[in-house]
Order: C-alpha cells, then structure tokens, then sequence
C-alpha cells in the first residue's frame, strides 16, 4: 500500500513538474514573440529633398543640414527615417510607397537676413558655406530608399542603427555649419508638410524664429520643435 501511495506521489510529482517547465517555455517564447514584434512594427518616415532659400550661405548646404537634423530628431524605438532621392512631390511620394514608407516629410527652410547685418557678418557666413556646392556633391548618412521593387525593407536593422549613430554626429555639425551665417535679427522659417503615403495630410505648419545673437543655432531649435509634433501625430494613429 506505501509503495503504491509513494509511485503515485512521484507521478504526481513529475507531472506538476513538466507542466511548471512548459509554462516557462511557453512565457518564454510568447515574450520572444512579443520582442520581435516590436522590432517589425516601427513607423517608417521618408524624407522628401528639402527645399531651401537661403539669405548668405549656401542653399545645398542648407538642404543637406534640414535633411540630416530631421533624421537625428527623428529616430527612436518607434521611428525610423529614410531619404528619398526623388525632386518632384508626385514622385517622391511614388519612391515613397515603393519603399513601404508609413509618411513622407516635406520641408522647406527660408532664411532672412536683418536689415542691420553688416558686410562682415555676411563675409563671415560667406566663408562658412565654403562657396558653391551641388546637393548632389553633399555626404549624407541617412539610409536611402532602394530601387523600385527592392524597397526600403530590404535594409537590416544593424544599418539603420549604424546611419543613426553617425546622422547624430553629421547632423550636429551641419548645423553648426549652418549657424555661422545666422547674425542678430536674423529669420529662419521652416515650413514643413506630413502625409500618410495613401496622401491624407496630417500636418502643415509653418514655425519662425529670430536670432538674439550671432551664430545662433536656430535651424536645431526648430528641427526639434517640430520632430515633437511629427513624433506625436505618427505615433498615436
């Protein structure tokens, strides 16, 4: 009679025992699941070719600096940006759903130079764009959008990490680069335009702002004020 009551405890045992095991696993499993789900389920911003009317300085170098602070601004665990190569607005927006963007960013940044800004300010910013330049001639670290059919998916994860790490960098001294031809009064106004790839438009704004001192960083103090809205309008849909 004990030996029958001590296998049946021991049966007992092992059964309780493999259950606790699967559970485990399967917590395991489920939360390894949930891990990659995260991972697949970001929101993919393309970024249109700026537009840039610049007062002193440089316009390609303007264009470059819009396009690479908006990448710095807006990467995270939710977001990831891509460039789109495409000069056109209906084209862009065609590379765009080619490369599985969730929205495009169109951006458009005037500079106004003060009345008061004397010809040394304007030598000065003069010699900070280093003269002429084509867009095309500008290093950029952004991940681009592929040829047609390949898509923008096509890129790894480790990638974009990599050209998020070093827009960080590239996008700070551009514009530094850029504040060099900011004098005191200057306006610096950023027009920028989001839509959904399926061509709802979510955003269109319009943020400006004038320099207290020379060689102020504005192009950074309205980069960030408008990732913010950009981030919360992508984020809660």
């Amino acid at each position: 009679m004990r030996k029958l009551m001590s296998k049946r405890i021991s049966a007992l045992f092992v059964a309780l025992l493999l259950c606790a095991v699967s559970s485990v696993s399967g917590a395991r499993t489920n939360a390894q699941d949930r891990g990659e789900a995260k991972k697949t389920c970001l929101v993919r911003i393309c970024l249109a070719m700026p537009k840039a009317q610049m007062g002193a300085g440089n316009n390609a170098e303007a264009i470059a600096a819009v396009r690479e602070s908006f990448a710095e601004y807006l990467k995270g665990p939710t977001l990831e940006v891509a460039a789109l190569t495409a000069r056109l607005p209906s084209q862009a927006m065609e590379e765009a759903r080619l490369n599985h963007c969730d929205y495009v960013l169109f951006t458009s940044l005037v500079h106004k130079k003060s009345g008061g800004n004397s010809l040394f300010r304007k030598a000065m910013g003069d010699i900070a764009s280093g003269g002429a330049a084509d867009v095309s001639t500008t290093v950029s670290v952004i991940p681009t959008g592929s040829k047609a059919g390949s898509g923008v998916g096509s890129a790894t994860s480790a990638a974009f990490a990599k050209a998020a790490s070093e827009t960080t960098v590239t996008g700070a001294r551009m514009a530094a680069d850029l504040a060099a031809t900011i004098g005191t009064k200057d306006e610096l106004r950023l027009e920028y335009t989001l839509k959904a790839t399926e061509g709802r438009t979510l955003l269109a704004k319009s943020e400006k702002v004038n320099a207290r001192l020379d060689r102020e960083d504005l192009l950074t103090l309205l980069v960030e004020k408008a990732g913010e809205a950009i981030a919360a309008a992508v984020i809660k849909r």
